[in-house]
């Protein structure tokens, strides 16, 4: 896999949207650093493909990715995943609180999510 190939810096915060045609196929390589595909972590050195999805990479620290048969992509600093956090720790702040009172015997219920 050496034809169209490219390396991208991600810095941190940012992501690498692709857009991929369900007749391409496109391939992506984590060489430094960490990056995650919608929650899941990518190994180092690990090839995926990918086709026929629109997908970001992500990166809370920064990372190197070689990325071959690309044909819509762009850097974006702007990017939902620290709405997604601010989410989540308020979710887990309310679990705590929940189990604290829970272990006071006060119900309490946690939250619910559907």
């Amino acid at each position: 896999m050496t034809t169209n190939q490219e390396f991208i810096s991600l810095k941190a915060g940012e992501e690498l949207r692709v857009e991929v045609g369900f007749d391409q196929k496109f391939w992506v390589k984590l060489n430094t650093g960490f990056a995650e595909c919608f929650g899941a972590e990518l190994g180092k050195r690990e090839e995926y493909g990918f086709s026929g999805e629109n997908f970001a990479i992500f990166s809370w620290e920064g990372c190197e990715l070689q990325i071959w048969e690309f044909i819509s992509k762009y850097v974006a600093s702007t990017t939902p995943m620290y709405m997604c956090m601010n989410i989540h720790l308020a979710l887990q702040s309310q679990r705590i609180s929940a189990k604290e009172l829970s272990d006071k015997d006060m119900l309490q219920a946690s939250p619910r999510l559907l």
